[in-house]
């Protein structure tokens, strides 16, 4: 998190790695987490998450896009700082 809270811009976006059988393949960590199974994918649980992003500092805006429904409607009502544009994109 020190490589990330180190950038210097106004604007971050988020996105959490989704994990299937060939992504485990590909990276050695742990995947223990990773234990909400939805569309043929491993996701962390809207705690981990909310756990991880407290952790990100330094920012104006923060927004996170989402794969897994329920958190994406969690991030939209209290953390993305346009909820009508997930990745902030507009001015």
């Amino acid at each position: 998190m020190d490589v990330i809270n180190a950038v210097r811009c106004d604007k971050i976006l988020v996105e959490f790695l989704r994990v299937n059988t060939w992504i485990k393949q590909w990276f050695d960590i742990d995947f223990s987490e990773y234990t909400l199974k939805q569309s043929n994918y491993a996701h962390l649980p809207l705690e981990a998450k909310q756990r991880y992003l407290s952790l990100i500092t330094g920012f104006e805006q923060m927004s996170v896009c989402e794969d897994v429904s329920e958190h994406y409607d969690y991030w939209q009502q209290h953390i993305n700082n346009n909820p009508d544009d997930c990745c902030n994109l507009r001015k």
